[in-house]
């Protein structure tokens, strides 16, 4: 069953709403793990500072046990990792919703385009071939002239 032009403009307009929101959320979710990132690098510059403490206070020991120490450490570097992972997908998918988002603007712009063509003809069907820029039917070129 071949659908209507109207029909078609409507299904392309829907998608395209559809794609925005997809959009508007993966942005989301990308600024969501940039900031999850920065947290995780606070974290570790906290231990950082931590790990300082001793070396620059003289006698001063390890405020924590070794044991809790490494581990924090290498929970900053998972939620860093997986937040720089998380980023990266997230940007390729803005990227790929984006050029999506710009082809359905460019689908739905040609077929108003020819909707517009076929109400203006004030017939149904396909909407006639485009024109050269002469006014002339492409169909039927005039000949050149030696002025052209």
């Amino acid at each position: 069953m071949r659908a209507s032009l109207p029909e078609l403009v409507d299904t392309v307009t829907e998608a395209r709403t559809e794609v925005k929101v997809g959009l508007h959320l993966a942005e989301g979710m990308r600024h969501t793990a940039a900031r999850t990132g920065a947290m995780g690098l606070v974290l570790l510059l906290l231990e950082l500072a931590i790990a300082a403490v001793p070396w620059l206070a003289l006698g001063a020991e390890q405020p924590f046990p070794r044991a809790s120490f490494y581990l924090l450490g290498a929970l900053c570097f998972a939620i860093l990792l997986s937040t720089l992972l998380l980023y990266i997908f997230y940007s390729m998918q803005v990227k790929s919703l984006q050029g999506t988002e710009d082809q359905m603007r460019l689908a739905a712009g040609s077929l108003q385009e020819a909707l517009r063509g076929l109400q203006r003809g004030g017939h149904q069907g396909e909407p006639s071939p485009p024109t050269s820029g002469r006014g002339q039917d492409s169909h039927n070129p005039a000949p050149l002239s030696h002025e052209e």
